[in-house]
């Protein structure tokens, strides 16, 4: 028997992910118990729930919830679980969380699975003390040789693969699922204008700033036959308006602004192929990308600099687009495309196999033999 729990996410947060995993692990008869904030949209999962009890925690938002209510309430379903002897299984966790739960378990017999998110990136990359010292957490948890039924769950072999490069002790304690894909209709893009575009968060980290920089590399009789847009909200730090050559739809500032999914889904779908700017030295290195998977959803090519994630998922399902090493090189295959536009459909079959490989059917499935072996 399982306990399901993600007391950190509100609202919308990790929606795919926590909805698709529910789901699959709702079609088994071992779900007894599943934990979420009061206002998670998954909750509605559970309402027709007979035998599963849900459990809502009031989450205020704040990093003294993050860091120490949250930890207190996770020793509380640590201690129910290993009484009851059920397994839990958390859909996300604060890098304290790592760190208690491989303490908690050098003591008292107990089957945990954390699948691992954007907190991967205070091992490579943090940000201020909070991050660092939560990088600090989750090494320390990583290098506890004697946990020996914590199972980390990694999304994405990319990154499973780099955590056991640094991480060789990992190796038996660490598996891997496919992040599931949204449930998104794409539509066939039949207008004249190719149209190139980034869509998402538009952030510091993601080097987003770079679109124009972009644009200035593509020969101005080419961009003025194209369009290259951006799709979302700023982190703050990117600014609209710097090019007349770049039009940007559901142009917000995260935290200030919502944007209805209809908007957003309808723009994204005007977009020919993505644009990415981030590589290597970022913090992405760690951290699975939402919108390669939104990529594959949407049957929408990518142009992107070079970086290990997209790197691997190329040499595994071919190329799914282009990966350069600089503007430069952007610039000179949106060139191609735009002489040469039937080259626009060569990525589709290779787009198909992921689409395929990462559905609903084998997500569940991995995930189900993982709580179940």
């Amino acid at each position: 028997m399982t306990i399901i729990v993600d007391i950190l996410r509100q609202n919308d947060e990790h929606n795919v992910f926590n909805s698709k995993a529910i789901t699959a692990l709702l079609s088994t008869s071992t779900i007894t118990e599943v934990w979420l904030t009061k206002n998670s949209t998954c909750n509605v999962l559970l309402d027709r729930e007979i035998n599963v009890k849900k459990r809502n925690v009031r989450s205020f938002g704040s990093k003294f919830y993050y860091w120490f209510i949250s930890s207190f309430i996770t020793v509380y379903i640590l201690f129910r679980a290993y009484f009851r002897k059920e397994s839990v299984l958390f859909l996300s966790a604060t890098p304290l969380h790592y760190y208690i739960i491989s303490k908690f378990l050098l003591i008292l017999n107990l089957n945990i699975y954390i699948i691992m998110h954007g907190e991967l990136s205070y091992l490579n990359h943090p940000i201020g003390l909070g991050q660092k010292i939560g990088g600090w957490c989750i090494n320390k948890s990583f290098l506890s040789y004697k946990v020996k039924k914590l199972t980390y769950i990694a999304l994405g072999f990319p990154i499973y693969s780099l955590l056991l490069e640094i991480y060789p002790s990992l190796a038996g304690h660490i598996t891997i699922v496919e992040h599931p894909l949204d449930d998104i209709t794409f539509s066939k893009k039949n207008d004249k204008k190719l149209c190139f575009g980034s869509f998402g968060i538009h952030s510091k980290d993601k080097n987003s700033e770079k679109i124009y920089d972009l644009a200035l590399c593509i020969d101005e009789n080419i961009i003025k036959s194209i369009d290259i847009i951006t799709v979302g909200i700023s982190d703050g730090y990117f600014k609209y308006g710097r090019s007349d050559n770049i039009l940007h739809y559901c142009a917000g500032v995260f935290g200030k602004n919502f944007i209805p999914r209809e908007e957003f889904v309808m723009n994204v779908n005007k977009i020919d192929f993505a644009l990415f700017f981030y590589n290597g030295d970022t913090q992405y290195a760690l951290v699975p990308s939402g919108i390669f998977y939104d990529c594959i959803s949407f049957n929408i090519p990518i142009i992107s600099l070079k970086n290990r994630i997209f790197q691997a998922y190329f040499e595994k399902y071919g190329p799914m687009g282009k990966l350069c090493n600089n503007l430069d090189e952007m610039a000179d295959f949106i060139k191609l495309l735009y002489l040469e536009r039937e080259k626009c459909e060569e990525y589709f079959d290779n787009m198909k196999s992921a689409r395929d490989d990462m559905s609903f059917n084998n997500f569940r499935d991995n995930l189900l033999r993982i709580i179940q072996s």
